[in-house]
């Protein structure tokens, strides 16, 4: 049976893997591992909160219409996930992710059979959330201007205090592939340039 849900103003968040593209080059197993560990931290973020996840490829959309609710769900899922980075004995292991927010109206379509059950989430904050990633800091969120003009602050963060352990971890990482050129070194410099401002680093010269 085909549901198709009245459009309702929503927040909508995209965690996105980074990388993806290289490590389907590596190993479909190797990749698959590390969407798996996304998406599991993404529905354990969800414990006992009010969102709905939509996974997509190499990422996931989480959409709730409370606010409060999808930024606790950021701050958990970007908080198990840097655990990982933090506890990581092998660079080569350490995945970078990425979210973004977005504000508007949005609306699901279901389908319900005997032997099957899915949905499809359409609506203008899911391409502006998918659209901003490239704008991502790794282990930040971008808040897009639609999720602005709803209230949550451009400046928002994830944490408390600074994470300074996942800063270190990232640092480490990103000496890391500049020693083993594992990818290239411009795209390097501007993930870490967005990780330093993310978490308000700063940096010589």
């Amino acid at each position: 049976m085909l549901r198709i849900a009245e459009p309702v103003p929503t927040y909508v968040a995209w965690t996105d893997l980074m990388g993806g593209g290289n490590l389907m080059r590596q190993s479909l197993v190797v990749l698959a591992e590390a969407i798996g560990a996304l998406t599991e931290a993404c529905i354990e973020a969800t414990r006992d909160i009010a969102v709905e996840l939509h996974p997509l490829n190499d990422g996931v959309f989480a959409v709730s219409q409370d606010r409060g609710a999808i930024l606790r769900y950021l701050t958990r899922t970007l908080g198990i996930l840097a655990t990982t980075v933090v506890a990581a004995a092998d660079q080569n292991e350490v995945r970078l992710v990425r979210a973004t927010l977005a504000y508007g109206d949005a609306l699901t379509i279901s389908c319900a059979l005997p032997t099957h059950t899915s949905s499809v989430l359409l609506g203008g904050p899911k391409s502006e959330a998918f659209h901003s990633e490239d704008d991502a800091a790794p282990f930040g969120v971008l808040v897009h201007s639609s999720a602005i003009a709803a209230g949550v602050p451009d400046a928002w963060r994830w944490y408390v205090d600074t994470p300074t352990e996942l800063v270190i971890a990232l640092g480490r990482y990103f000496a890391w592939a500049r020693a083993t050129n594992a990818y290239p070194e411009d795209r390097i410099e501007v993930h870490e340039r967005r990780a330093n401002d993310y978490f308000r680093i700063s940096t010589p010269g």
